[in-house]
This record gives structure tokens, C-alpha cells and sequence, in this order.
């Protein structure tokens, strides 16, 4: 069914989410899907070829950390070169982007939240030249996850644009917790993910109505 933002809204409010919405213009709306996870975790299929990939690289992380115990490996997704200006296009020029310190804090806070298990971050991301040179340190467990130029995956299967993404979107989502910045991409992921989940707080446009700060903690409790 095609609805407007406003009906979507209202049918969050009721309860009454359907199977299948038609979102209005290219907005995600992840606060309306945030009404109830449970279906959209439920509705929402991976395929088995990327899971596959996605098996190799957890298996490669896990090999280069060499933890003995528990581990948790969280998902840390940076989303910075066009949505930076189109964040700007939207907010204005007084708009705040996700820093290095932002995600450097992320990480410290984490370990916090899962006491009992070793924290493993796996980074994705459009831009890893800024990842490698201000986040990764596999010293202190922090791995690039992504697809491109990765160190777990022949040449042959980093070819394809569209299995790149497909294999993020999908590594996100298979990880114990996530770290998200921008984007609905990540807010996806970390939905599908579940376990606990810290997100940059940014003002989010509702259309029609001015800006409205979109905080997913008001209804998951593992986000902060």
C-alpha cells in the first residue's frame, strides 16, 4: 500500500504496520520501522551467496584478533563523503557529522555495555582511506570488515559494486551490536543486527514539518 508519512506515522502510533508499505519519495522512515522489529527482522531475508561471503570475513576477523573466550563483534558503519553534503543540504551549515572522536568514544562505551565478553569492531565503510588512517588498529580489535580491498576474500569476489554493499548491509546485520553514524543503511542493519546499539545523535527531517530529532532509544532499549 502507497501512504503518505503521516498515515505511516499514524499506523505506527495504532499498531497497525503492514507487511508490505510503499515509502513515499526515497526517505527509509526507520522510525516507523523501529515500531516493531520483530516483524521487520522477521520479513527481511539475506541471501544465503552473501552470508557466505560474510562467514569468511567473521572467520577472518576472528583469526587475526586471536581471542580466547567469549567475543562480541560489533559492527561500526561510516557513513561520510555525499551524505555529508546532503546533510548540509538538509540541515544547514551548523550541522554535526560523526567524528573520529565520536566513534573513538563509541568504542570506550561499548565494552561497557557486553562486561562479560571480549568487543571485536568491524568497520565498513564508502570511505576506507579515512577509516584505515583514523579508526582501524587491529592492536586494539578494530578490523576493516568491507569488501573493498579486503584481507579475507580473493581479488575475484571484490569485482562486483553491487556485492559489495550487499556484503556490508549484510555483515552489519550479522554482528552482536553496532556503532552507527548516518544513514539508513545503518540504521537497518543495526536493527536487524539487534543486541545493543550506539548512534551519533543528529536532527532527522520529517517533511512538512521541520526537523525532528530521531532517537530509536525511545523505543529499543539496547540503544543509546
Amino acid at each position: 500500500m502507497d501512504k503518505s508519512i503521516w498515515e505511516l506515522k499514524k499506523m505506527r502510533e495504532d499498531g497497525k504496520f503492514a507487511d508490505v508499505v510503499v515509502l513515499p519519495m526515497w526517505t527509509a522512515l526507520m522510525e516507523i520501522l523501529s515500531a516493531d522489529v520483530k516483524k521487520f527482522c522477521r520479513l527481511f531475508h539475506l541471501r544465503s551467496d552473501v552470508l557466505e561471503l560474510v562467514k569468511k570475513t567473521i572467520t577472518g576477523v576472528l583469526a587475526s584478533a586471536s581471542i580466547t573466550g567469549e567475543v562480541s563483534l560489533v559492527g561500526v558503519h561510516v557513513r561520510r563523503k555525499d551524505y555529508h553534503s546532503l546533510l548540509i543540504q538538509i540541515l544547514g551549515n551548523n550541522v554535526s557529522f560523526a567524528t573520529r572522536g565520536y566513534f573513538k568514544r563509541a568504542m570506550k562505551k561499548m565494552p561497557t555495555l557486553s562486561p562479560d565478553t571480549h568487543v571485536v569492531f568491524v568497520v565498513v565503510s564508502v570511505d576506507r582511506e579515512w577509516c584505515m588512517k583514523e579508526l582501524v588498529n587491529e592492536i586494539e580489535c578494530v578490523f576493516w570488515g568491507g569488501m573493498e580491498r579486503s584481507p579475507f576474500h580473493d581479488p575475484s569476489e571484490t569485482q562486483n559494486t553491487l556485492i559489495e554493499s550487499s556484503h556490508d548491509f549484510t555483515l552489519l546485520a550479522s554482528l552482536n551490536g553496532s556503532i552507527i553514524s548516518h544513514g539508513s543503511f545503518a540504521l537497518a542493519g543495526a536493527l536487524l543486527a539487534g543486541g545493543h546499539t550506539i548512534m551519533f545523535d543528529i536532527q532527522e527531517p520529517v517533511l512538512g514539518n521541520g526537523p525532528n530529532i530521531f532517537t530509536p532509544g525511545k523505543y529499543l532499549e539496547n540503544w543509546k
